[in-house]
């Protein structure tokens, strides 16, 4: 039987600082659209690494949105590259990775990628946050791709929340910050940034706000915890015939030991 993966994550809980962590467990989400999106338009996202699979390829946790109607998503590689960077400079001296749907939730604006990374690939394992309450945790960074800035750390302020999500205000987000991690101060993960805020009517008026929803840490230990079962019961039309992973997964703890 595989262990629950939400007790693999509860595992990690070392000390990172977000110095440290160096923006090396977010990597950028990408592929050409496919459905609800003009001449196959490129959609632009991020992700944050949690885990390996035995085969070696590495989990990516995201937003759902983000992978959804896309043919063939990819994934790159930060490698040092400096916070910030342009998409377009950044894929035309870095080579893509290619990932697969691991699982794609119905219910809630999450899912699961998969690649396999090069062998120079430089990259680190995500800490999810001990516990799930926000109140005591110190504010860090939003790491994601505003814009189609790379790596990009954007400050933020928790507004309010609940077991589920949390509303946050971050003044530099914005398209492109989908799936990315939202940080405390220690490099730990609060939270998937999922949907801007918008205001106004639907006449045309409405316009984007600094609040951001975000999934929080209760429910993202919900989601990977019914991984198994989501696996059969959500995959994406595309990826049907895909077989779910076998084996259970390498504890986190162990992960981090033999990099």
């Amino acid at each position: 039987m595989l262990a629950p993966i939400a007790a693999l994550v509860a595992a990690l809980q070392s000390e990172p600082s977000f110095a440290s962590q160096d923006l090396r467990a977010t990597v950028t989400v990408a592929g050409r659209c496919t459905k609800d999106c003009a001449g196959g338009a490129m959609t632009l996202g991020a992700g944050v690494i949690i885990g390996r699979l035995p085969d070696g390829s590495l989990v990516v946790l995201t937003a759902r949105h983000v992978i959804d109607g896309v043919a063939r998503p990819q994934v790159y590689v930060r490698n040092g590259a400096e916070p910030g960077i342009d998409f377009a400079a950044f894929a035309r001296e870095s080579g893509a990775r290619g990932a697969r749907i691991i699982v794609y939730a119905k219910n809630v604006d999450l899912a699961l990628v998969a690649f396999r990374p090069d062998g120079d690939d430089d990259y680190a394992f995500a800490a999810l946050v001990a516990g799930d309450e926000l109140g005591g945790a110190r504010p860090g960074f939003v790491v994601g791709s505003p814009y189609g800035s790379l790596w990009t750390l954007s400050e933020f302020r928790v507004v309010d929340g609940t077991a589920n999500t949390f509303r946050l205000d971050c003044a530099t987000c914005g398209p492109g910050d989908s799936g990315g991690g939202v940080f405390d101060a220690s490099g730990r993960l609060l939270g998937i940034l999922v949907e801007q805020r918008i205001e106004g009517d639907d006449a045309g008026r409405s316009h984007r706000t600094s609040q951001f929803l975000a999934i929080a840490p209760a429910e993202l230990r919900v989601f990977l915890d019914s991984t198994e079962q989501q696996r059969t019961a959500a995959m994406p039309p595309q990826s049907a015939a895909v077989p779910a992973e076998s084996a259970a997964w390498v504890r986190f703890d162990d992960m981090r030991r033999n990099r």
